[in-house]
């Protein structure tokens, strides 16, 4: 949710090279600099891979991060899905509004 304090993971920003968080996340895309899925999808599949290279394989918090990959992984390919149709949907309406006036 907000960034790591070493104090709570020493070595953190050892390992850690690019840390990113929840409460980054958010900053980033109210402050314009998420401005597609794709950026979107690049912060939070880096900060659950942070929490898997951190974490060791088998602990709990690496289970739920692991779980959480999976889960966000399917959920944006959905999501790109949808915005793909919804972009196609646009190219084609304009399409046909701009043959609609050609015939006015």
């Amino acid at each position: 949710m907000n960034p790591i304090k070493e104090a709570n993971a020493p070595m953190y920003y050892t390992i850690v090279r690019q840390p990113m968080d929840l409460k980054m996340i958010k900053a980033r895309v109210r402050d314009g600099i998420i401005k597609t899925t794709a950026e979107f999808e690049r912060d939070i599949v880096l900060m659950l891979t942070n929490s898997l290279m951190y974490n060791r394989k088998g602990t709990e918090v690496y289970q739920m991060a692991l779980c959480m990959l999976e889960s966000v992984v399917e959920k944006i390919k959905l999501f790109k899905a949808a915005d793909s149709y919804s972009v196609q949907a646009r190219k084609l309406l304009l399409a046909s509004d701009r043959r609609g006036s050609r015939e006015l």
